[in-house]
């Protein structure tokens, strides 16, 4: 080969990435008549590490080493190629002998590992097939079909970049596993891994995955890259963990993460308590706190009104006292005879006015869904009526009862207690409780007497384990950003919640209950009550004066 070109490459390659170069040179190697590639025997080999070298500056970054694999029963033109590659390439270059040193280094995506291999190390190859990532094999055409037939024994094989180096047709190939056809690149302007992934015509797919918008989400990709979703295929490309166990212990170097865009959180399933009466609705929406000082605001401000009145009387506290009730509750006017008292009025009629305002917004909402006495909404009552233990196995079910115990998941198992069983039934009454994540609760089946928690705990981030030979990593790191931002997370999941079961639709849904008529009964209570009262008012406040003007002589 000649110096001027390898001269003229290795300039070009420090200069940059630039596809116009490459492209330049691409057409400086095949049509120029003195530096064709197959001109001279000798200088096949040193056409082909220009090439492997221009693919390998279109895939790596500055700071990539360049990993060879030379075994060492390849041939003289391995060899030959793999010195002329140390020599004009631009990145670090580390040769290797061991194929498990092949598969370690395989792990990582941002690794491109060079084959050298000819002929075909059949015994190397069983080592690391599967975790082969960015593989560029360099073979000849007469090897071509055996590893071809290789490869296409394995429908999991990764992307893989065959470089033929003594075709002058095409030299550069890459091998599609999943639909078996070869890819023929003119030239090098672009990633051909990527390209690669952008047609994945007859692949398969599994994944293990409980959430609705992840099943959406992977849809969306296999419908972009033209692949095929199974459940039959033991192997899985990707899965999404719920438990937080998983989450805490699953990382490790050989797996891809790809960040959800979500969080995911535990919820607790607790015995349904007895329902409130529907008019506890009534001093429900504000604490005793609340009530008390609106009172003493009401107290101090009706005495300090009879105060700066000419009237300093118990009759006139009583009756000032009267009209800021009437003020607050139906905007009725108060009289001052003082410049202040208008000031101080005017003050608790605002204050009042936004009082009120809020307690008719909460009683509304409090009237729309049910509400439980206790409710085990916050971490202070749950951990009152619950106690979570470890290894709770070998717990006796009397033993367990007899102390109030609560498991998470051994004893209290809401797969597999049937509805208004006498276990669940039992498990509720002793307090006990489980803990689960919020995309699995509503698959399963609750029994009636347990309701899911307002609680929510273990927020952790929604994180999706990728295999590393997939080539489906970039796709679901695209879109699942895209659904983020794009605001389809929020929308599908508002839109398209789905429960399996009856009775988990009532228990999770805060669904408006119409009011019957047990509901109302403390109106048939209260409402003869206030009757008789008003009669008996009545009654101590006019039959004396009317039997007066009946009975003259005898009053």
């Amino acid at each position: 080969m000649h110096g001027k070109v390898l001269k003229f490459f290795q300039m070009k390659a420090n200069l940059g990435r630039e596809h116009s170069s490459f492209a330049l040179l691409y057409f400086l190697l095949c049509h120029h008549p003195s530096i064709h590639p197959f001109n001279d025997e000798d200088d096949r080999d040193d056409v082909c590490s220009i090439y492997l070298c221009m693919l390998m500056c279109e895939l790596c970054s500055e700071q990539t080493t360049l990993y060879i694999s030379l075994i060492s029963s390849d041939g003289e033109d391995m060899v030959a190629i793999a010195s002329t590659l140390l020599r004009i390439t631009p990145f670090p270059t580390v040769i290797i002998t061991v194929p498990k040193a092949v598969r370690e280094l395989s792990h990582s995506r941002s690794v491109c590992v060079v084959l050298l291999n000819d002929p075909w190390p059949y015994l190397g190859f069983e080592m690391w097939d599967r975790t082969l990532t960015r593989t560029i094999v360099v073979t000849n055409l007469a090897n071509m079909r055996t590893v071809a037939n290789a490869f296409s024994g394995r429908q999991q094989i990764p992307r893989v970049i065959y470089l033929i180096y003594d075709d002058p047709e095409t030299p550069f190939r890459y091998y599609q596993p999943y639909n078996r056809t070869f890819h023929y690149l003119r030239r090098i302007d672009s990633n051909p891994f990527d390209a690669a992934e952008q047609d994945l015509h007859g692949m398969l797919v599994s994944a293990n995955l409980s959430a609705s918008i992840d099943q959406y989400l992977l849809e969306t990709v296999l419908d972009r890259v033209n692949a095929t979703f199974t459940t039959d295929l033991d192997y899985t490309h990707l899965m999404v963990p719920d438990l937080i166990e998983e989450f805490l212990e699953g990382f490790n170097d050989h797996i891809n993460y790809v960040d959800m865009q979500r969080s995911n959180y535990y919820v607790l399933l607790v015995p349904k308590s007895k329902r409130k009466p529907l008019f506890s609705v009534l001093y429900d929406p504000f604490d005793w706190f609340t009530w008390i000082s609106f009172g003493g605001i009401v107290v101090l401000l009706g005495a300090i009104l009879v105060l700066l009145s000419t009237n300093v009387s118990l009759a006139n506290f009583s009756i000032q006292v009267k009209n800021l009730l009437s003020n607050a509750l139906e905007g009725s006017p108060v009289h001052s005879e003082r410049a202040l008292g208008h000031l101080l009025i005017g003050c608790f009629m605002i204050g009042s006015l936004i009082l009120v305002s809020c307690y008719q917004s909460l009683v509304i909402s409090f009237l729309l869904s049910n509400r439980y006495y206790p409710e085990l909404d916050t971490d202070e009552l749950i951990y009152e009526s619950c106690c979570f233990v470890e290894g709770i196995e070998k717990v006796a079910y009397n033993d367990l009862f007899r102390y109030r115990m609560c498991n998470i998941t051994e004893v209290l198992d809401m797969d597999t207690i049937p509805d208004n069983s006498d276990f669940a039934e039992l498990s509720a009454a002793h307090g006990l409780c489980s803990s689960m994540p919020h995309t699995v609760v509503i698959t399963i089946e609750i029994p009636s007497c347990y309701r899911i928690s307002k609680l929510t705990t273990h927020i952790f981030p929604q994180l999706a384990v990728v295999r590393y030979e997939s080539p489906l990593y970039e796709q679901i790191c695209k879109y699942s950003l895209e659904f983020a931002t794009g605001g389809l997370i929020n929308h599908y999941e508002a839109t398209h919640t789905n429960f399996t079961t009856k009775t988990a639709a009532n228990t999770l849904s805060d669904s408006t209950n119409s009011i019957k008529t047990e509901d109302l009964k403390l109106v048939w209570i209260t409402y003869p009550i206030g009757i008789t009262i008003s009669l008996i008012t009545f009654a101590a406040e006019f039959l004396p004066t009317t039997f007066v003007k009946i009975f003259p002589k005898e009053a």
